[in-house]
């Protein structure tokens, strides 16, 4: 703001108030400024969460960042995994699907993408996203319990043969009780 002071004939000073653009950018909360500043470079991921064995587009954001053809290197950081490598492209640029460790710990992690920046000196670039599942999950509970049987089809096929062998007595059953009834009923 500025502030303009103003004498009149009275002796009384009048100030007069003038808003900047500069001080509406002020009024916008710290955490919603993306960082870095507009102009600089930024990695973005297609998503924050993450499953152990899933993937995830990495691009850079911002201005050139990378030089045109460089090689650059993404690592998946905690237990340093290569992701891969891609080129940047004519604008200094890249975009590219990075699969997750599939015994990834769940937690958060970081990826970084590594190479010759545009000003030709090395340039590195983070993000940060959660892993979901993974070895941690997945040992902390165990395996599940196995309750069923690999065995099964002689067990069918001996319940099988049980059934129509009941089924054969009761029918031999019912003929021999009407053949008496009417061998009974004949006499």
């Amino acid at each position: 703001m500025n502030r303009e002071e103003r004498n009149e004939g009275d002796a009384r000073k009048h100030w007069t108030l003038r808003p900047r653009c500069a001080s509406l950018a002020l009024l916008v909360p710290a955490a919603a400024q993306p960082y870095p500043p507009s102009g600089g470079c930024s990695l973005a991921l297609s998503s924050s969460v993450v499953p152990a064995g899933g993937t995830v587009t990495v691009s850079t954001a911002g201005s050139p960042c990378y030089a045109p053809g460089a090689t650059v290197t993404l690592t998946f950081a905690s237990d340093p995994v290569t992701l891969g490598t891609v080129t940047a492209n004519a604008n200094g640029q890249f975009s590219a699907t990075a699969t997750i460790p599939s015994n990834a710990s769940a937690g958060t992690h970081t990826i970084t993408a590594s190479g010759t920046g545009a000003n030709g000196s090395t340039l590195v670039l983070s993000a940060s996203l959660t892993v979901t599942g993974g070895a941690a999950a997945a040992g902390a509970r165990g395996p599940l319990a196995f309750t069923g049987s690999t065995d099964t089809a002689p067990l069918l096929w001996i319940s099988l043969v049980a059934l129509v062998s009941g089924a054969a007595m009761v029918v031999g059953a019912r003929r021999r009780s009407t053949m008496r009834s009417r061998e009974v009923g004949s006499r």
